[in-house]
């Protein structure tokens, strides 16, 4: 190349005309002129200028088009930052949506930062957790949680306007079967708290996260006992609706607060003895046969069907109790009358009992009838509608 770039082409084609060396195409050179001039125009520097002069003006157009972005106030959603002193650039989104491109040890006020590709989340570690715990959205991502009692958990730390979220590992220490009494939480997918393992050393996980500033936190139980629970022995502190599977008696179990313990949830139709009478008309009481206890039940109604010989009234009729029976007294459930029943007509009872009756205390049941006036004979064959308590 020439110590100066050319106003015209250093080389071009030729060709051979008879014994003529050298013909140059006029066409040619005008050609690759245009071409060279477009190519310099666009690098913004002087075909004819001295090639010393050229390299200087490509270096300044490289050092335009790689300066670095200035910081500024941010006053428009999308701007670019760069922080002083560092190459990262932040951009404010759209919306909550801020992004970090690049990690950068400043964080702009009123900014949350996002992990950079490639980064990590933060790690907390609370190697005895005692009787009561606060987890702390703004503290760290994860939370590493041994515990050493059984512990009651508070949640914090949420952000205003932005998701949280965060992943909770508990361990059991080397006593094992420690407890955890969760805040309100919605748990996604079982509906229900996880139960954790009772083994020393055992460990579980759950993620929990708001979108709301912690007006509403949901979990999803990430543990080895999660979904429908089972096992010998019900587990402590149980919400209304919470279901058990018992593996020693093959029962689904549901548990009922207002009750105040475990219900099967199948019912069983226990029957006393069909064709029972009672007295008639001349006598004054009698019942059915009593109805033996073998294991605790809960009585959910007390179904009968009474047929009276003669139509009964508030001066006429039969008073029948389901009596509960010690080894030595009988002990009243609950009770109807036939007092509204017409003669020769098959009228069905049916009363709420919701009682529960414990088998070590109380051995049978029996319904048994008193008579008030002449209300004639009666039929009463009768049914409990009972479910296993656990």
């Amino acid at each position: 190349m020439a110590s100066s770039y050319p106003g015209s082409l250093d080389n071009f084609s030729t060709s051979h005309v008879d014994d003529v060396d050298e013909i140059i195409h006029a066409s040619t050179i005008n050609d690759n002129a245009d071409a060279i001039n477009k190519i310099e125009a666009e690098l913004g520097t002087n075909p004819k200028g001295s090639a010393a002069d050229v390299k200087t003006r490509i270096a300044n157009t490289e050092t335009v088009a790689n300066a670095a972005i200035p910081g500024s106030t941010v006053t428009t959603k999308g701007d670019l930052i760069a922080a002083t002193g560092s190459a990262a650039i932040t951009r404010l989104g759209v919306g909550s949506d801020t992004q970090v491109l690049t990690a950068d040890s400043t964080q702009p006020t009123g900014m949350k930062w996002s992990a950079p590709a490639g980064g990590g989340d933060t790690l907390h570690t609370v190697s005895a957790s005692g009787a009561s715990q606060t987890i702390n959205f703004a503290t760290a991502d994860v939370w590493d949680i041994t515990l050493t009692a059984n512990c009651t958990l508070t949640l914090s730390g949420f952000t205003t306007g932005n998701p949280d979220y965060l992943t909770l590992v508990l361990r059991q220490d080397g006593t094992g079967s420690r407890t955890v009494t969760w805040p309100t939480i919605t748990w996604i997918g079982t509906g229900i708290a996880p139960i954790l393992q009772t083994a020393a050393g055992g460990v579980d996980s759950v993620v929990l996260f708001s979108f709301d500033g912690g007006t509403n936190v949901y979990g999803i139980a990430q543990t080895s006992t999660s979904g429908l629970r089972s096992g010998t022995s019900f587990p402590g502190s149980p919400s209304d609706g919470d279901l058990f599977y018992r593996t020693d008696s093959r029962l689904l179990y549901e548990w009922d607060n207002t009750v105040g313990h475990w219900l099967s949830v199948n019912r069983w139709h226990v029957t006393f003895d069909l064709g029972d009478i009672s007295p008639d008309n001349t006598t004054t009481a009698g019942g059915a046969r009593r109805l033996p206890l073998f294991e605790d039940i809960y009585i959910e109604r007390w179904i009968t069907t009474t047929f009276v010989a003669t139509t009964n009234n508030g001066s006429n009729y039969w008073a029948l109790t389901l009596n509960k029976h010690t080894a030595t007294a009988a002990v009243s459930v609950s009770t109807f009358s036939t007092n509204l029943d017409t003669v020769n007509n098959y009228v069905p009872h049916n009363v709420s009992v919701g009682v529960v009756m414990d088998h070590t205390t109380y051995c049978a049941l029996s319904v048994d009838t008193a008579k008030n006036g002449t209300p004639g004979g009666i039929r009463m064959p009768s049914q409990l509608v009972v479910r296993s308590v656990g």
